[in-house]
């Protein structure tokens, strides 16, 4: 088994559209991008490895009933 482990920060901007269907229920649909901003390698028990990519960068698309 394989433990890596790195940091890094994200910022992650979002707009929210909510709808209201009937009293009770309510559609909510999220559309957004992570951005992701490296901060070192990826270390496996003290090794620093070039590893899986570098940024998380992606859209995200939500819905919630």
């Amino acid at each position: 088994m394989v433990f890596m482990t790195r940091w890094f920060f994200t910022v992650q901007p979002q707009l929210s559209l909510r709808v209201r269907v009937i009293a009770f229920f309510s559609v909510k649909l999220s559309l957004g991008y992570m951005l992701t901003f490296d901060s070192g390698a990826w270390d496996q028990e003290g090794r620093a490895l070039k590893g899986p990519p570098r940024t998380f960068n992606g859209w995200i698309v939500q819905v919630s009933l």
